[in-house]
């Protein structure tokens, strides 16, 4: 879908119930040549997690936002003005 749309960010929940819908080679295979910046999403405490951030560099993922801090901090990382968390 990301192919056809071509969006200019994909946001991926590494916390899925179902992880095995989309893999991390899928993802770099269907969008690394697009230019599309992916944004992670994890639950605060997995943000800081050495396992999430290895699962997320897996993905590609180029940003990785804390779901607690969700309102505050998408829109400025969508627009590339986010604050470091």
């Amino acid at each position: 879908m990301a192919n056809s749309l071509k969006p200019d960010v994909v946001l991926l929940d590494l916390h899925m119930p179902d992880e095995s819908l989309i893999t991390p080679t899928q993802v770099k295979t269907e969008l690394s040549h697009s230019g599309v910046r992916v944004l992670g999403m994890s639950l605060s405490r997995g943000v800081n997690d050495e396992e999430t951030r290895t699962l997320a560099e897996s993905f590609g993922v180029t940003r990785l936002l804390d779901k607690a801090e969700f309102g505050r901090v998408l829109i400025p990382a969508i627009l590339r003005r986010e604050p470091q968390t």
